[in-house]
C-alpha cells in the first residue's frame, strides 16, 4: 500500500509490453516507491524499495526518474515489475 504522506518525484504515462501504464514513483522518509497502475487491466504494480537500498537505487540513477521509469520491466504475464540496472 502507497504511503499517503509521500512525495511525488514522476508521474506519466508509458507504454511496457504493449499495454500501457501510469508509472509513478515517489518516496517518504526510508522508502522508495515504483508503481505501474496498468491503465488497461485496473491492476497496480508495487516495488517498495528501503533504506541504504533506495538511497544506493537513486544514486545510481543520478536522481533522474525519467531513467528510473524508462528502465522498468513488467514480467510477460504482467505480475511482476522489475528495475533493469543502469
Amino acid at each position: 500500500m502507497l504511503n499517503e504522506n509521500r512525495t511525488v518525484h514522476y508521474s506519466k504515462g508509458q507504454v511496457k509490453d504493449d499495454h500501457l501504464y501510469s508509472v509513478e514513483i515517489s518516496s517518504n522518509e526510508d522508502t522508495l516507491f515504483i508503481t505501474a497502475f496498468n491503465l488497461e487491466k485496473t491492476q497496480t504494480l508495487l516495488m517498495q524499495i528501503h533504506g541504504k537500498q533506495a538511497d544506493r537505487i537513486i544514486e545510481l540513477f543520478n536522481a533522474n526518474f525519467d531513467w528510473i521509469a524508462y528502465s522498468l520491466q513488467v514480467q510477460e504475464d504482467g505480475s511482476k515489475l522489475t528495475l533493469l540496472q543502469p
